[in-house]
């Protein structure tokens, strides 16, 4: 075995060339393995650190339990921890929200209350709460002291009337504050609950976490089943189970996840293997005869092999460590990017502000740790795998080689004999052909494989051309400004927010329109009607949804007849008065429904309930910009129903070519008119767009990333194609030249040679992958992910990838045959003698 070995290491030495370049192909496979298993576990296992630090640890929770349910949970046997929160009211002022509520032990452990100062509240009128409460009413206490706040009780699913209670402070909460909402939690004490809600009206939310879960169950999918039977046991609704998925996916085991990563990983092992695969048959067509020598010498099947093998064994073993090194570098600054430039991006709320926050900090004090030694393994593993399946086939190929055939053999690879096809006149491009066409495999191969990377390219480019902020940001929002009546239900102590009194004196009147209207910059302003009321039939309490019916004008009408999924009615049907359309998720929360049902419904007018029924005509699949709720009409249909006025959104619409500055002094113009009533709110095109940027770039990038270095692997293929077609025919090439072919013929044959590889590929990346690309838009826009909904063809990236492909096949050709125009015409005629 020595000799072989020793063989094996001659041989890494004379091909130099080609396994510099497998080398390479080796060392990109390994860095994006490494790269996709490190950057995505690192990346999880830093949001399920920050997680378990800000989430609180239950496993799901049941809301509106009565109170003694909450007690058969708290014995139940599938139930290690439980614990009980009960909400009392809340507090209501101009701007900012007092939530009263009451938590026993286990509960303010599983939500992670924790106190900067003083004791939770114990009995009586005592209260825990947080100091930016006080500072925002103005109010200075400390321990001990008392404070009187606003408080209204729930009553009936809505808010009562509102009182001034006196407190006593028993401690200070710790914790971060949703500055921008305003939004404040108070501890009250059991005593205060039970003087507070009469026992058969208190109802709690009961989180708790599972018995045994790790054990019996394992996954997260495992864990929600289990939760939602126990809920169905006790009567709770789908609606009231709600999961903590981002504290299960923290700590078990996601199916989804694991199947991902997979897919990610075979992804690059395909391209790897088919990659060395290729560099090694091209490689192996000019020793077929090296190989017929060692077989006439005596060498076994078994050895030839191993000697293919072990070349390939050391050429990983000198490019797996670089691989894994390179990975190791840029692993860390990769993630803390994501989380930096994801920390950049408009956050939605204080939680996710603090859950980014905790990230950075953990990645910064390096908390969690970035490398892990399975990962190496896994990865060592995985590309020696990967080595080995691409050196299967030419191992093989070499040991089938005979003596005889090796010395006849001239660099084509024949099935069966067939008569040879000459030329009566020689030209470049039918010496282009026969070389060509002289190993069809090995021309088939190379355009394979870089064409499967392209097609890989223009499927993602797909979805991130598709995915584009903007066009996100219009299925949410209509119009480039929007000013809109904010009223809500319920509240006893704030009766003129309900909707039907607003439209008694609706602030989104006539005259404010024409001011809107007059606004230097504003091209058009269209207005929606609403009216509300309750689904008598199939939903009289309001527990799941409520007869909320959006007007359109007639400027929606090609929309409403095109968006149409189920069923078909025209706008002036619609019109009569008669028929409705419907929203497809009221399908989901009432399965019972179907086309040509009747629903009654009871709306709520300043007159009084006015009670109308409406033939179900069709179903609608509408984006949120269009409306948000569950049923449309013509507007004249509702004004036939009350003569209040019931503008709620006035979609506003800016001149093109306006400029920016033009639209900064528009927004602030239509801002200052919103200001003059407390009723009117307002929002933005760009917030929208603003919202998605930061998802979209991320993805863009890392997409891309992975892309480049997966390319580049093709490119290994391409070159050592390039570099062996053109030093297996130095001999025939030589004396072709010595014949009369000139230098600049020959640079010219091989360009069209290029020419060949490049136009192939762009045929198989730009053709199969815009099909795969449009496939994969299809089921996005069916799955409704990420908003995509309209599909744009990659013409850029599709240029830019035939630009690249091109350019790189000149630059390549221009160096290979550089480097063989070194080489003296005697050096050439003499090759294989």
């Amino acid at each position: 075995m020595k000799t072989v070995t020793k063989t094996a290491l001659a041989n890494a030495r004379q091909n130099r060339t080609r396994n510099m370049i497998s080398g390479a192909a080796i060392i990109l496979t390994t860095l994006l393995i490494f790269m996709v298993l490190t950057v995505g576990y690192a990346s999880v296992k830093v949001r399920f650190a920050a997680v378990n630090a800000y989430y609180p640890p239950y496993h799901a929770m049941f809301r509106q339990v009565s109170e003694e349910d909450a007690g058969k949970l708290k014995s139940h046997n599938d139930m290690e921890e439980v614990g009980l929160r009960s909400d009392l009211g809340e507090g209501v002022d101009d701007d900012s929200t007092i939530l009263f509520l009451w938590m026993d032990a286990q509960a303010l452990e599983l939500n992670k209350i924790e106190l900067a100062e003083g004791a939770f509240p114990k009995a009586g009128n005592e209260i825990a709460l947080p100091e930016g409460l006080l500072a925002e009413y103005g109010i200075t206490a400390g321990i001990g002291d008392t404070v009187t706040l606003p408080l209204q009780l729930y009553e009936d699913g809505g808010l009562g009337y509102q009182k001034e209670d006196t407190f006593r402070i028993s401690g200070f909460l710790k914790g971060e504050i949703d500055e921008e909402n305003k939004a404040y939690s108070v501890l009250v004490s059991r005593d205060c609950l039970e003087q507070s809600v009469l026992a058969k009206d208190r109802e709690y939310r009961v989180m708790f976490r599972l018995q045994d879960v790790g054990e019996n169950v394992a996954t997260t999918d495992a864990i929600e089943e289990r939760v939602r039977e126990i809920g169905a046991d006790f009567g709770v609704s789908e609606d009231n189970v709600v999961i903590n998925t981002d504290y299960l996916m923290a700590n078990y085991t996601d199916p989804a996840a694991l199947f991902a990563v997979v897919c990610i990983i075979l992804v690059v092992m395909a391209a790897g293997v088919l990659t060395i695969y290729s560099i090694h048959y091209v490689s192996m067509i000019p020793k077929v005869q090296e190989y017929g020598k060692l077989k006439a010498m005596g060498a076994t099947r078994r050895q030839i092999r191993q000697i293919v093998f072990r070349e390939g064994l050391l050429v990983t073993a000198l490019s797996l460590p670089l691989g894994l090194l390179l990975g190791s570098i840029l692993a860390g600054p990769v993630i803390r990017w994501i989380y930096r430039i994801s920390g950049e991006g408009v956050q939605t709320n204080a939680a996710a502000m603090e859950m980014n926050r905790i990230c950075m900090k953990l990645l910064e004090q390096r908390q969690v740790p970035v490398l892990y030694g399975w990962v190496y393994i896994l990865t060592i593993l995985t590309v020696l795998v990967t080595v080995y399946l691409s050196l299967v086939k030419p191992m093989r190929m070499a040991a089938k080689i005979s003596p005889v055939e090796a010395m006849r053999y001239q660099g084509e690879i024949r099935e069966k004999k067939k008569e040879r096809k000459g030329f009566a006149e020689m030209s470049l491009v039918k010496l282009t052909r026969s070389n060509l066409s002289r190993n069809k495999k090995r021309s088939v191969l190379t355009i394979v494989t870089l064409g499967a990377v392209g097609i890989l390219f223009m499927a993602v480019a797909t979805v991130l051309s598709c995915a584009d902020p903007e066009e996100i940001a219009k299925q949410e929002f209509e119009g480039d400004y929007e000013i809109a009546v904010d009223s809500w239900e319920g509240d006893k102590m704030n009766p003129d927010r309900a909707w039907v009194n607003l439209m008694q004196n609706n602030p989104l009147n006539g005259e404010l329109l024409e001011q809107i209207r007059a606004v230097d910059g504003v091209e058009e302003v269209k207005v929606k009607t609403y009216l509300t009321g309750t689904l008598a039939d199939l939903d009289p309490e309001r527990e799941i949804a409520s007869a909320s019916i959006q007007g359109l004008d007639e400027s929606y009408r090609e929309i409403v007849e095109n968006c149409q999924i189920e069923g078909a009615v025209t706008w002036e049907e619609l019109g009569e008065g008669e028929k409705i359309l419907v929203s497809e998720d009221m399908l989901r929360w009432f399965p019972e429904l179907k086309l040509g049902d009747a629903v009654r419904m009871e709306l709520e007018t300043p007159e009084g309930t006015v009670e109308r029924t409406f033939e179900i005509a069709a179903v609608g699949e509408y984006p949120s910009a269009v409306s948000g709720s569950n049923f449309l009409l013509p507007d004249s249909v509702l004004a036939k129903i009350t003569g209040a006025d019931l503008s709620d959104i006035c979609v506003i619409r800016l001149e093109e070519g306006i400029g920016q500055t033009g639209r900064q002094e528009a927004y602030t113009n239509l801002e200052n008119l919103a200001k003059t009533s407390v009723y009117l709110t307002t929002d933005s095109f760009e917030k929208h767009v603003e919202t998605w940027e930061t998802a979209v770039t991320v993805m863009t990038v890392l997409g891309y990333a992975f892309l480049l270095i997966l390319g580049a692997v093709g490119v290994m293929n391409l070159i050592n194609t390039m570099v062996n077609s053109i030093y297996t025919r130095r001999r025939e090439l030589g004396i072709i030249q010595a014949i009369g072919m000139s230098e600049k013929q020959l640079v010219r044959m091989l360009q069209l040679e290029g020419l060949f590889y490049t136009a192939g590929t762009l045929l198989v990346a730009l053709g199969i992958g815009s099909l795969a690309g449009y496939g994969i838009f299809l089921y996005a826009k069916a799955e409704n992910m990420m908003n995509i909904t309209v599909y744009h063809y990659p013409g850029i990236q599709a240029a830019v990838l035939a630009v690249a492909v091109a350019a790189l096949q000149m630059i390549l050709t221009c160096a290979v045959s550089r480097n063989f125009r070194r080489m003296s015409l005697t050096d050439r005629i003499r090759y294989g003698e």
